[in-house]
């Protein structure tokens, strides 16, 4: 049903709209007439409440999300400076409201008149890629703009003039129907109510046309097929379904399932075994399968696929053999998939893939609502459904204008819905994360909250994610919803994550660059788009960390595929989690069961304000039987995050370091550990608690809900926060081993000797010892890890060894190999410490030595007190 429309807003030429730095067009003759025809025509109300919006928006022009200033020019040719509001928090998107609002809203417009002001109209317009900014022809309408006015001038603006313009962004935002002329002018669509509908099945064939024609996501020809695979039949009709053990090296397309199976009760009647699978190679009858496997084989078809891979369904689940085999495979299996499937909304095996927006309830709210913050205000779309006589239908929760255009060819749709300025002359590139805050859609998604889904994700080339609110592509080339809304690709990219394990020192932990001035201990708040944060290991992991697993032994092996991917395209060395260019910054990592802020005081008081806030998550545990080095995030359960190390004031040296696959060192090194070390030589001390008596600075980040404790040191006594793995009370002796001069790890003495790995007896052969000097590491960390990481293993074991070294230009005698070195002390780690500075207060702790000094709370010369020890 088509709304009412007032003929002025019909005929607004919506392909001809000026930017918002031209002189705008003329909409209602007077504010008054604008107000009248709003209480029959849908599109004036809207433009009277993005009226009321920017009313309120010029009262207080700072804006929730600020401003950006730039230099700009005028049409006249004169010089400018423009104010770019970059997220309001003066969006309010009622219009039928209680008296008093309707009142205030009227009396903002009366004012307004009183001063001379119009309605002026303007678009919105943006780029889709950074090389179409100097093609004018590639420009998008997203959104219609109003501004109040004595003249169409962006100058003569309600506050603005010929020295200072602000750009307030757009309220409305254009949508169109599927193949109306204005698709390729206009990106933004309807969602469809139901997922599984004809109209949703072919935007899903658009897009795969679309990626196969203009992307290089895959390759031309077709991949190795699994071991086995479910066959379809040839395209074209419902054929018996059946397993296919594909011959070696036999070639052909086939679809992924990537899933949720629930309860493992109720997906245990569904998996392929070694009684089954002879009957499942004769014949599946459909409906013996669950519904998710049922939708995910209709979209294969439909797609023209024969072959559809599920893991439990072509993986023998009570054959442990076949189940190590192709877990390992799991990399090529995804990668190679010509689309993955992603059930992203379903909770279980018989949830499905496809989503009934309206049985669901979901909201109307768009992405760019969270990344704009604006989750609260009126961001909406509408769905669309076809009827019965294949004719489009709408579902709106908010009001929505709808004009049959003849320019169109069909319907456009005008919603609420606030959007940052882009000008033609120099327009934003649309992608989420490039205005606002990145937001990934599918972090909401159940299928998110599960452990084996993270590598599924990213080692696909394209994903189709079947997500609560709407339906969207993900491939190599581009992220975008159904709604138009388009997502920078690269946080969930394999080349972006080998890319940053590439990174050196310098580019990795604390930021080294921008000017700068750093104190040891403070914290570093700024890491999302940082070092190997950005899309990298550091914020997978954090990611992975929180998720689910239905067998927790299954830490490392749910990840051991994307490790492989990695290791490929580094060959860098993998330790149970950890990589050889990095064990310094990913052995550094703490537990985040609550959510944690931290901002700076007031000017008059200064330093830090901690705040702790909800909780993220579960106490962390430590589960057994054993699973991880104690060194190694996988060796707990609970969500955990990254402390930045400082290369610059590395102290710590790496001395060897190695991890034990099971089956005797010949299993999966990617996989599972059954043992595994690492040998430092790094400044050690005995932490304390801190004095009763001790009441922390308030300028200095120290936070009061966390453990104060103390080192005693020859250059003074450093207080700093505990972040114990486990919730119980920490027990002493304990001791920190410190990696940089702020950040240590907090050990606890072994009671027992620990065995070292099966296949070399007791020792390592120093044979294969690198010719390097380790204690360059001190230096250049980096290099010699290189150097150290070509090295190839024996045995089956993944280590590192420990080398020669040079001192004061003698040669050292060879050190004794790891293996035979009994007499090193040997620690469990139990949690991180953060040291903030030197204090000249030596009061409990029985310290002696010089006066403090003012720098970090490890100095150069504390490096005399390293001692080497074994963690396991």
């Amino acid at each position: 049903m088509v709304l009412s429309i007032c003929p002025i807003c019909f005929s607004i030429p919506f392909s001809r709209l000026p930017s918002e730095h031209l002189p705008a067009l003329p909409h209602h003759p007077s504010l008054s007439s604008l107000l009248s025809s709003s209480r029959s025509c849908n599109l004036c109300a809207l433009i009277a409440t993005a009226i009321k919006s920017l009313l309120r928006g010029t009262r207080d022009p700072s804006g929730a999300g600020g401003f950006e200033t730039t230099l700009g020019t005028l049409q006249s040719g004169k010089s400018v400076i423009q104010h770019f509001s970059m997220g309001t928090n003066d969006h309010d998107d009622s219009i039928d409201g209680d008296g008093d609002e309707e009142e205030m809203r009227y009396s903002l417009l009366r004012q307004a008149e009183a001063r001379g002001l119009k309605p002026w109209l303007f678009g919105n317009w943006w780029v889709l890629d950074e090389e179409d900014k100097k093609d004018p022809s590639k420009l998008k309408l997203l959104g219609l703009g109003v501004r109040l006015g004595r003249g169409p001038e962006v100058e003569r603006g309600e506050g603005n003039d010929e020295k200072t313009v602000s750009y307030r962004g757009t309220y409305l935002r254009i949508r169109v129907d599927d193949g109306t002329p204005l698709n390729s002018l206009i990106p933004g669509r309807l969602r469809t109510i139901h997922s599984g509908s004809s109209l949703a099945l072919s935007r899903i064939a658009r897009w795969l046309q679309s990626c196969n024609h203009t992307h290089t996501c895959i390759p031309p020809h077709p991949p190795t097929l699994p071991t086995r695979v479910l066959d379809l039949g040839p395209p074209g009709g419902n054929h018996p379904i059946t397993i296919f053990e594909a011959p070696a090296g036999a070639r052909a397309h086939y679809t992924a399932l990537s899933h949720c199976w629930g309860g493992s009760g109720a997906h245990s009647k569904f998996t392929t075994t070694t009684s089954n699978l002879a009957d499942r190679k004769n014949g599946i009858p459909p409906s013996a399968l669950p519904k998710t496997f049922q939708d995910a084989i209709i979209i294969t078809r439909f797609l023209g696929v024969r072959y559809l891979w599920i893991d439990s369904v072509c993986i023998l689940q009570d054959f442990h053999p076949d189940w190590v085999h192709e877990s390992a495979r799991m990399s090529a299996v995804y990668a190679n998939s010509y689309l993955t499937i992603s059930a992203s909304a379903s909770r279980g095996v018989e949830s499905g893939v496809f989503v009934d927006a309206k049985a669901l309830g979901v909201s109307h709210q768009g992405i760019e609502a969270f990344a704009l913050r604006r989750e609260g205000g009126g961001n909406t779309s509408a769905f669309v459904f076809q009827n019965e006589r294949g004719g489009n239908e709408y579902l709106h929760q908010k009001p929505v204008a709808i004009l049959d255009l003849e320019e169109a060819g069909g319907m456009l749709h005008v919603s609420l819905e606030w959007l940052p300025s882009s000008l033609t002359n120099d327009p934003r590139v649309y992608l989420v994360g490039e205005f606002g805050e990145y937001v990934d859609p599918i972090g909401f998604q159940n299928l998110s909250t599960r452990g084996w889904t993270l590598q599924e994700r990213i080692l696909s080339s394209r994903v189709l994610h079947y997500a609560t609110d709407q339906m969207y592509w993900e491939c190599h080339s581009c992220f975008h919803g159904e709604d138009g809304v388009r997502i920078s690709p690269s946080r969930s990219d394999i080349a972006v994550i080998a890319t940053a394990e590439k990174l050196p020192p310098q580019l990795c932990g604390v930021p080294q660059s921008g000017g700068l001035s750093l104190i040891e201990g403070y914290p570093v708040t700024d890491t999302e788009t940082y070092g190997r944060w950005a899309g990298g290991w550091l914020k997978h992991i954090e990611n992975y960390s929180h998720r689910g697993l239905t067998v927790p032994s299954d830490k490392l092996t749910a990840l051991a595929g994307l490790a492989r991917m990695v290791a490929s395209k580094t060959g860098d060395r993998y330790f149970a989690g950890i990589w050889a260019s990095h064990i310094l910054e990913d052995i550094c990592w703490r537990t985040h069961t609550h959510e944690e802020t931290l901002r700076l005081g007031s000017p008059q008081t200064g330093g830090f304000e901690y705040t702790t806030g909800k909780r993220v998550g579960p106490d962390i545990t430590r589960p057994t039987p054993y699973r991880a080095p104690s060194w190694s995030w996988a060796s707990v359960d609970g969500r955990i995050r990254f402390v930045p190390v400082d290369f610059q004031r590395v102290r710590a040296l790496i001395r060897a370091c190695w991890t034990e696959p099971p089956f005797q060192g010949k299993g999966d090194p990617f996989g599972s550990v059954e043992g595994g070390g690492l040998e430092l030589k790094a400044p050690f001390f005995e932490i304390k608690p801190a004095p009763p008596s001790y009441s922390p600075d308030p300028k200095l980040p120290l936070n009061p809900a966390k453990p104060l404790v103390a080192i005693a040191h020859p250059t003074g006594i450093s207080y700093g926060n505990a972040f114990f793995d486990l919730a119980s009370p920490p027990q002493y002796p304990c001791y920190a081993l410190f990696l940089d001069s702020a950040q240590a790890l907090i050990l606890r003495r072994r009671t027992h000797t620990t065995p070292l790995p099966s296949g070399t007896g007791s020792s390592f052969d120093p044979k294969t010892a690198p010719n390097a000097a380790l204690d360059a590491m001190m230096e250049n960390p980096h290099a010699a890890l290189e150097a150290m990481k070509t090295k190839k293993s024996r045995s089956g074991l993944s280590r590192l060894f420990r080398g020669s070294s040079k001192e004061k230009g003698k040669d050292k005698a060879k050190e004794k190999p790891v293996g035979k070195a009994r007499e090193l002390m040997e620690f469990d780690r139990v949690g991180v410490a953060t040291f903030i500075r030197t204090d000249k207060q030596r009061a409990g702790l029985g310290a002696s030595g010089a006066h403090a000094k003012p720098y970090g709370p490890v100095a150069q010369e504390d490096m005399e007190h390293s001692v080497a020890v074994l963690i396991f």
